[in-house]
This record gives structure tokens, sequence and C-alpha cells, in this order.
């Protein structure tokens, strides 16, 4: 049972503090010991089940008689209690947010690692159970509101970095009597695991890093820029579409073709398709569904055909809901300080807040122009757009200048298809290390490291266990591939378009097209359910391409079609199922109103340029090849 208190950490700033059942002795600076230099002097050193724990820590650490701050934690003692533990884990899954509360998940992703390892999970400070901060009423799209929040949180803001946070980490490590770590780290949780370990490199023992965000020659984090970020998707997109022939015979790359898109909807706007909605979809561009699609739906719209991107864009209506909810969020501030910290960013620093929107607005004119201007995608809730109001008055790097990084083993793990945290960025860190293995996933993405994203990504978190457990011997080559689609070079619109595509021998022209519709139909539903799409995509009904409308049962892996138009003048019903062998059983409706009744089956989640079907077409057998999807 947790209990709640308040306590003021510097005056004009209210943290909350959680305490766990156990918790560590408030001791004042004056207080402190020869016990605070041993290992193991924290009750939960002593714990034989999961052990949660606040240990008090200096809010400044070159100042360790100054003002204090709590930092929450977990310890998680290893399952087998019969032998010694041959380690800890300590793990940071990234945002950066709340760690603790993560521990379910992170149960999942360690599996049998954890029979013979602990686990120490720690929130950073400002973060969750440590210390956290939070503004009332705040909106990071509202600069006078973050400039009013950083005022209210006063002076130590300055002191919520990843080179504090990770001393604290250190000081958790000892009071819980853990000797040495295994750091594990995904995404921003790479820059904690650098941070750490090239600070502490002797309570060392491996480095696992999984979406590795870049680190800078100076030792600060590469700022997220949106330009950078689209940069990058606009890579990936191009990525997928060379590896089909039918999305390489469209004309130009993906940059030329979004410019073509962006000059065309400021001329002729296209109410269904929001400048935040298309910025969304360019950096999605590492989904399976949008990478599958993107390329051919913008073709198609500037073609006349603007179902596929409209629905595409309606799809990530959500997406900017969530923005605008994450943008409000009273403890965004804790996630703010970091990334505006710990990063560099197109303005100068310690300059005022004036000068480094002027500098901000020049870097944009120069390098967000095509294939889209800044007015059309800057909301104002991205980190880059709002650290112009956030104070950075102290030099912070994540990593010290000239700091040695230790000989430790280190495995290095990025989808090549990662637009968030590129490979390059992730390839410099490992180069760094004097001891590390860098693996690229071909087509994996920024989450593959969570496992649940299909064979490969379950295949990474097997070659992470087995590092993490032996570091001296990793897996070197693992043979993880996350290609499961292939991206489309169009949309037929007609049942005559599908039934050309459809190659087999005996069918009649009338049989082909009504196979082409009906794989197409129910490919496309199957589509939405590929293992390596995002949430953005999982909602249980969705609307089909020029109507009708689509149900999913995720846990009997089913799909239902009503009155489904994936072409204008046919209509699809019946069933599928979504496993990886794909079966349809449906009635086909021709714009002559005869019904066809058909069954399909063939591998789901292909990367082949022609799939083969099965199957039987008004009680004929037959077996087929199609370039559809």
């Amino acid at each position: 049972m947790l209990n709640t208190r308040v306590t003021r950490c510097w005056p004009g700033v209210l943290v909350g503090l959680v305490a766990g059942a156990v918790s560590a002795p408030m001791v004042a600076a004056a207080d402190r010991t020869d016990r605070d230099q041993r290992y193991g002097w924290h009750e939960c050193a002593h714990a034989t089940t999961a052990c949660e724990g606040t240990l008090r820590v200096p809010l400044d650490w070159d100042d360790p008689s100054g003002e204090k701050i709590e930092v929450g934690f977990t310890f998680v003692p290893r399952e087998d209690r019969s032998r010694p533990a041959t380690g800890t884990v300590m793990a940071n899954p990234g945002g950066p947010g709340p760690v603790v509360g993560q521990l379910p998940s992170l149960r999942l992703v360690f599996g049998p690692v954890l029979r013979r390892q602990n686990l120490l999970l720690i929130d950073p400070r400002g973060l969750g159970r440590s210390s956290p901060l939070r503004c009332e009423g705040f909106d990071a799209r509202v600069p006078a509101k973050v400039r009013d929040c950083t005022a209210r949180l006063g002076d130590g803001l300055r002191y919520f970095a990843a080179d504090q946070a990770v001393t604290d980490f250190d000081a958790v490590r000892r009071a819980v009597g853990v000797p040495k770590v295994t750091w594990w780290g995904h995404s921003y949780g790479t820059v904690f695991a650098t941070a750490y370990a090239t600070r502490f490199p002797e309570s060392v023992t491996a480095l696992y890093l999984n979406g590795t965000k870049g680190l800078r020659g100076d030792g600060y984090a590469a700022g997220s820029l949106t330009s950078a970020l689209h940069d990058e998707s606009l890579r990936v997109l191009d990525s997928i579409c060379a590896a089909s022939s039918a999305c390489r015979a469209l004309p130009g790359d993906a940059r030329e073709q979004l410019s073509r898109l962006t000059r065309s909807l400021r001329a002729h706007p296209d109410p269904q398709v929001s400048w935040a909605q298309l910025s969304q979809l360019v950096t999605a561009s590492g989904d399976s569904v949008t990478g599958r699609e993107l390329s051919a739906a913008v073709a198609g719209h500037l073609a006349g055909d603007k179902a596929p991107l409209r629905r595409l864009a309606t799809q990530y209506a959500k997406v900017e809901d969530q923005v605008e909810q994450y943008a409000k969020d009273p403890a965004y501030p804790g996630r703010l300080t970091y990334i505006c910290n710990d990063a560099v960013y197109p303005f100068a620093r310690h300059a005022s807040v004036a000068e480094k929107r002027r500098q901000y607005r020049a870097y944009n004119a120069r390098h967000l122009v095509e294939p889209f201007r800044p007015e059309e995608v800057l909301t104002g809730a991205n980190g880059d757009e709002v650290c112009p109001d956030w104070p950075t008055p102290r030099e912070s790097p994540p990593v010290p200048p000239g700091a040695q990084y230790p000989d430790v083993p280190v495995l290095v793990v990025n989808g090549a298809n990662d637009a968030t945290t590129p490979p390059h960025g992730a390839a410099e860190t490992a180069r760094r290390f004097p001891r590390a293995t860098f693996v690229t996933v071909p087509h994996g993405v920024h989450g593959h490291g969570w496992g649940g994203l299909g064979p490969y990504s379950d295949c990474v978190v097997e070659a992470m266990r087995t590092f993490v457990e032996r570091p001296r011997h990793p897996v070197r080559h693992p043979r993880c591939d996350g290609e499961s689609h292939r991206a489309l070079g169009g949309f037929p619109r007609t049942a005559d378009a599908a039934g050309d595509r459809v190659h087999a021998e005996g069918l009649t022209p009338a049989q082909r097209r009504i196979i082409g519709v009906a794989y197409a139909t129910t490919a496309d539903a199957i589509a939405r359910r590929d293992p390596t799409n995002r949430i953005t995509f999982r909602e249980p009904r969705q609307q089909g391409l020029r109507g009708g409308t689509v149900h999913f049962d995720d846990q009997a892996e089913q799909i239902t079609f009503d009155g489904v138009r994936y072409v204008s003048d046919t209509a699809v019903d019946g069933r599928a199922s979504f496993a990886d062998l794909a079966r349809a059983t449906v009635t086909v409706t021709g714009g002559d109103g005869r019904r066809h009744q058909v069954r399909l089956s063939w591998k789901a989640y292909g990367a082949a340029e022609t799939i083969s079907l099965t199957g039987a077409v008004d009680g004929r057998s037959f077996t087929a090849r199609t370039s559809i999807g």
C-alpha cells in the first residue's frame, strides 16, 4: 500500500514524494556517515521479493550539503533463491518517463533472465515517484504557459538532467548492495545508460543499447528536431519503396512525391487531410501500414484517387488528439527538462528566450522548406519547439568532457527503419566503446526491443537475453529480419483493374476479377493486423477503403467484412483469419448484383513480390498468383 506525502524541496516548488512500504531513512546532510559509503545499507538490499523504496539525495550533487529530493525505485531480487545472483540489470525503457510502473512489461521482456539476475528500476528525478515536476494548467503549445511553468518550478529545474540523474542511480545501486550492473537501455534510456557508463565505469559489467539515441562529440544528445525526423523518415520511406518493383515504378523519390503533394494541397486544400496528419504519416514511415501504403497513396491523390491518403489521414486523427493530451499533461515538464537540458538545438544555450526563438526561426527557414513549411507542421508540442522557452543555464552534458568509454562488453541493436533514433547515430555510439558489437536489424523499427512485434522482434529479445546472461559471448549476427510487407505501387479502383493483377491458367476474366477483389479486400484488412504495425491501426472497427465496415476480433484473430468496397464497383462480405496462414471465406457482389462465393488462403505478412493463392471461386478450385498486395 503506497503512502503519499508532499514536501517543499526548494522555494516555489511542490514535489510529490511517494514512499513504498519500505522506505530509505530520511538522512539530513549533517547526518551523512560512513553508512552512505557502504553497500547495502537500505532495507531493500535484504529483500527476497520485489521491494519499493525511496532514497534521499542532493538536488545538486556538487553541493551535497544543500537541498534534498527523493528518488523512488524498485529492487526485484532474483527468483532462484537457492544460489547467489549472477548479476543485476539496471533498466530504463526511455521516454524519458517513469520506469518503476513498467515493471510488469519489463518482467516479460527479461523473462528467464530474472531467474538468476536481480532487476533494478529507478524513476529518474522529476518523473514518476522521484520528486515529480508538475505544472497544473500546462500546455506545451503555448509559450507563455511554458514560461509560467518554469518560473513556478524555480532555479532548481536546472538540476533535473541526465548527469545528475545517473548519480542518483549510482547512489541507489550502492544503497541496495549491488556491486555492478548490466545496463539495459531503450531509446532515451540509452542516454542514461551511456551517461552512467562514462561517469561510473567501475560500476558497469556490460551494456545493452536498443534504439540508441546518438550523442555528439561534446557529450550532449542531438536535439530531436522536426526537420531531422522528417529527413530520416523520408530515407526510411525510400528504403521501403526500393524493395518493391511496383513502388519503384512511381515517379520520383519520397521527397519529390511529397513536394508535389504539398504544392497541390496548398493550391487545392483537402479538408480530409490536415498538415498535422500528413506530417505524422511521414514520421511513421517505418510502421508497416504506413510504409506499405503511403507512397502509393500520395501518387493516387495526385492522380485524383483521394481515398487511400484520406483513409491514412483519418487513422491519424487520433494521433492529433493524443498530441493535444500529451502537450497538456501536467507531468510533461518532467520529461521536457531532460529533452532541453541534455541536448543541443539550433540556438545558443545561454541566450535569452527572444534570441533563442529568433535563431530557431532562422534555422527552420533554412532547413524545413520542402516538403513542408514551418507554419504547416510545427504545432508547438515537440521538444525542439518548446526548448527555446525552457531555461538551460547550466552546462550539463550527459557524458562528461573527455570521458573514457569503459572497456566492457556492449551490444548495440538498431532497426534499419528506425527514423526516431537512426542507425548512424547508434553506430557512432558503438564505435566509442572498445568492445562494442553493432547489429542492424533489417526492416526493424524503433520499438522492436520490447518484443511482441512478430517473430523478428522476439528474435531481438532472445539475442538480448543471451547477451545479458553471457555478455562476453554476444550473438554477433542474430538472424532477425523485420520485413513483413512490400510497398504498394497503387490501389486498383475497379474490379477490372484488380483482375488484371491475378494470373492463373484456366480461369475466365470474370473469375480473375472476383478473385482479385476478394484477395485485395481481405489482404488490405489483414495488413492492419501485421504484428509490426503501431497502436494507431488497432481500432476494432474501421471503414473500408471506399465504403463498408471492417470489424476486427483480435482475440479470435478474425475479421468480419460488412459491405466493404476496396474497389468502387464491387462489395465484399464474409470473414477472414489473420494468423500467419491467412484464410478467407467471402461473398463478392459485383456491380450487376450477382453474388460469388470465394475461398482463399495464402501466407500472410510475406514480403514476396508475388503472392501465391489457393482456393475456390463458385466451387471451382484454383491456384493463382497475384501482385496486388
